[in-house]
C-alpha cells in the first residue's frame, strides 16, 4: 500500500510479535530492549541490532537505511 519495497523498510519493535512479523515479511528489524519483552526473547528473532535507548534507535536506523536524496 505504501509503495515501499521490503528491502527499504525496517521494523522497530519491543515485542517478539513485532520481530516475528518482520521475519515473516523478510524485513530487517531493530529490537528495542526497554519495551515489553526480554532481550533474550527479542534476540531469538535475530534482529540486525538491539537498541537500549531512543538515541540508539536513531543511530541504528541511520546506519540501516540509506540516505535519501
Amino acid at each position: 500500500h505504501t509503495g515501499v519495497e521490503v528491502e527499504q523498510a525496517l521494523m522497530i519493535g519491543d515485542t517478539s510479535f513485532d520481530l516475528e512479523m518482520a521475519v515473516n515479511a523478510k524485513m530487517r528489524a531493530i529490537a528495542v530492549s526497554y519495551g515489553a519483552h526480554s532481550q533474550d526473547a527479542l534476540l531469538a528473532h535475530q534482529p540486525i541490532a538491539m537498541a537500549h535507548s531512543f538515541s540508539d534507535v536513531l543511530t541504528e536506523v541511520a546506519e540501516a537505511l540509506p540516505a535519501r536524496r
